[in-house]
């Protein structure tokens, strides 16, 4: 079985997913909730430009890995419109990435509010990342 992957659009659907966390996580949307529900403190302004740069470099390779075996699994499955991308996504959501963000809930003793947070975080990229896999590839 021959896999077809489109890795123009695997980038583009990993830096969407990139975009959506910069938003999510801003101060204007749930980053200020989220740094009071995880217990982080808001760093000098040049330890954040440091860590700022770590992490999306860091958070653009695991969501272009995320990319790729999501294209991967849709071109397995035949996912062929929206819906199908939809509802796939969904259901690795449901079952991966939820009990995964529920962990630091159930082991870690962190607020519940922090593990959905972080969920809906995941599900809402997912959703996209498929959206734009199943539409452009």
């Amino acid at each position: 079985m021959e896999i077809y992957v489109n890795y123009i659009v695997v980038i583009l659907s990993a830096v969407a997913a990139m975009i959506i966390g910069s938003i999510w996580y801003s101060p204007l949307v749930f980053g200020k909730a989220w740094m009071k529900l995880a217990g982080v403190k808001e760093p000098k302004k040049d330890e954040a430009n440091k860590q700022m740069l770590k992490g999306m470099g860091l958070g653009l390779v695991t969501m272009l890995v995320m990319a790729y075996v999501l294209a991967r699994f849709m071109d397995i499955m035949v996912v062929v419109d929206s819906n199908g991308a939809l509802e796939m996504s969904l259901w690795l959501w449901l079952g991966f990435m939820l009990p995964l963000t529920l962990g630091s809930f159930l082991w870690e003793g962190k607020d519940v509010k922090l593990s959905f947070l972080n969920a809906a975080y995941w599900l809402v990229t997912l959703e996209v990342m498929a959206l734009i896999l199943v539409n452009m590839l």
